[in-house]
């Protein structure tokens, strides 16, 4: 079996590059620093995941995003997606000043059905919706207490603004998640086709073998 990540950002690459150093020597693993519409033109994958990415592309570049998903997969492929999502009204302005300011500049977040209809629209079979809200409260609340702890290392990594950012960010996060008002939602997506993934009939089987 062979693994292939992507990601943005400079210090993620170098922290996983770090971390996988003799599954990347053994060439079982390879980690690519670029945007994921780099990755146009891959092929050959039986499974894919994409963690994180689409409340950052956002309705401007959430169709690129499942359409070089489902190119990159084989016929009867599997794509595991996981994404933060928006559980207000569907017309209601979504972006948050304090956050696109300050933490993710650009991002949008999907409602559930907007990221189903984007995954149709690219040609991908729905095979499973599951929401991590209420686990993402105890998430959240973790990550702020931990913040919170180690605030004198953080803020000699970075600096007290840093600090005081990530903290109202987090404590915003946590009071979303608390009122529904934001989700977490994974989908598991089938490029249709034969399929060279053994087909299995329940959750479990589907996501052990992801």
């Amino acid at each position: 079996m062979h693994g292939h990540g992507i990601t943005l950002s400079a210090q993620q690459h170098a922290y996983a590059v770090q971390e996988l150093r003799s599954e990347i020597a053994s060439g079982q693993c390879r980690i690519d620093c670029c945007d994921f519409r780099e990755a146009r033109g891959w092929r050959g994958f039986t499974k894919a995941t994409g963690i994180g990415i689409l409340e950052h592309a956002g309705p401007g570049l959430a169709a690129a995003y499942f359409e070089v998903a489902y190119s990159a997969l084989v016929e009867g492929g599997l794509f595991l997606n996981q994404a933060i999502t928006w559980c207000g009204q569907a017309h209601e302005d979504r972006i948050d000043p304090f956050v696109d300011g300050y933490v993710f500049p650009g991002g949008q977040l999907l409602t559930i059905d907007e990221t189903i209809r984007y995954a149709h629209v690219a040609g991908f079979e729905v095979l499973d919706v599951e929401s991590l809200r209420d686990s993402y409260i105890h998430t959240s609340r973790a990550w702020l207490r931990r913040l919170e702890e180690h605030r004198e290392e953080i803020v000699a990594l970075t600096d007290a603004r840093t600090y005081k950012t990530f903290r109202m960010y987090l404590a915003g996060f946590l009071d979303q998640f608390s009122k529904g008002r934001i989700g977490v939602c994974q989908t598991l997506l089938r490029k249709p086709g034969p399929s060279t993934v053994a087909p299995h009939l329940d959750r479990a089987r589907w996501y052990c073998d992801l």
